[in-house]
């Protein structure tokens, strides 16, 4: 679960920072969206285990 959970902050981490990169040098943001959407799932999916 805690390597869930490491994985999860991190894409998201990282997903939010490629997106602000993607902007500031007028890049595609297109990884950096996969890999904020992978990070919200994964968020997702650690709070519904949490939960049981």
């Amino acid at each position: 679960m805690f390597i869930l959970k490491t994985v999860a902050l991190w894409t998201l981490i990282t997903g939010i920072g490629g997106i602000a990169g993607a902007i500031e040098t007028g890049t595609s943001p297109v990884n950096a969206a996969v890999s904020f959407l992978t990070g919200c799932l994964l968020t997702a999916v650690c709070s519904k285990l949490g939960n049981w």
